[in-house]
């Protein structure tokens, strides 16, 4: 006997390539499709959950309106992100509450208090900023100007699904949203250029570390334009120190700083559904998440 490893692309192949017989087991299943084959008699889904970094849009604090803390909290306020993971993912991930996915060591649960879906909330904060609809045309606007988003979307993890969601939830708060699709290095070249007011971004890993790449100040992947002393010196130590309850309560100061900065509006955790016919018992998955385990795997 011998194993395969194939490589399905196209995310609307994977499904039928494990209905024929083609693969026994396939990673990342579409949502749609996993919903449909929780219900076949011939296979099942495993749901690994992937530490690391939540998928989240980041917020630019350097980059007018959102340099005003009260408009990036009305945004948050003004996203129903239940209601987005329900429609993009079918209920087949959790709601991300903060910049860490919740498996991953060093997860703070209590940011999960933070900016629960409430749009009077939003639209108080946006009034409080000075932002208001002077001329009857459903968008905001102050000092001549609308209030107006660049939002810059790359094709991988339903990221254009979210973001059309998202512009229609906070175009009911008055925000106008510029939507483009951006390849990945036209993002890396537009978040260079401050170029950006929101841009989504994820990375995977087993350690809270990842953290410093998007939140330290000098870090490439800074795209809420943090700069913030206190949060670098937090960042530097958890990765200095190897105690792990010194290391929790350092990732802990940060993943609250993060949102109570309104720094990013986490959508939702990865979850890697993995579509398996019932022939293959014993799968175990790496600790990312991504890969399976062979060692134990039997094929009746």
């Amino acid at each position: 006997e011998e194993i395969e490893f194939r490589f399905f692309t196209d995310p609307a192949t994977r499904s039928p390539a494990l209905e024929s017989g083609e693969a026994d087991v396939m990673g990342e299943i579409p949502p749609q499709d996993a919903v449909r084959l929780k219900e076949s008699p011939d296979f099942r889904i495993e749901a690994v959950a992937i530490p690391g970094a939540s998928l989240m849009f980041f917020l630019n604090s350097a980059r007018p309106p959102l340099d005003d803390l009260k408009v990036r909290q009305a945004l948050l306020y003004g996203a129903d992100r239940r209601a987005i993971v329900s429609a993009v993912f079918r209920d087949t991930s959790p709601v991300a509450c903060g910049p860490l996915a919740a498996v991953t060591f060093g997860y703070d649960p209590s940011v999960c208090q933070y900016y629960p879906y409430d749009p009077g909330r939003a639209q108080a904060l946006l009034e409080e900023a000075g932002w208001k609809d002077t001329n009857g045309d459903n968008i905001r606007d102050k000092g001549g100007q609308p209030l107006a988003l660049d939002v810059y979307l790359m094709g991988w993890g339903y990221v254009p699904q979210i973001g059309e969601l998202l512009a229609d939830q906070w175009a009911r708060l008055g925000v106008r949203t510029n939507l483009q699709m951006v390849s990945y290095s036209e993002a890396l070249k537009i978040a260079q250029e401050n170029g950006h007011h929101v841009m989504p971004f994820a990375l995977f890993s087993s350690d809270p570390d990842i953290l410093r790449r998007f939140f330290s100040s000098g870090s490439n992947f800074n795209w809420s334009r943090v700069n913030d002393p206190q949060m670098d010196e937090w960042l530097t130590e958890g990765a200095r120190v190897s105690d792990r309850a010194q290391r929790a309560k350092l990732y802990s100061q940060v993943q609250q700083r993060v949102m109570e900065n309104a720094l990013v509006l986490p959508i939702r955790d990865y979850v890697n559904l993995n579509g398996v016919n019932n022939r293959v018992q014993g799968l175990r998955y790496d600790a990312q998440g991504w890969f399976p385990w062979l060692i134990d795997v039997s094929v009746k």
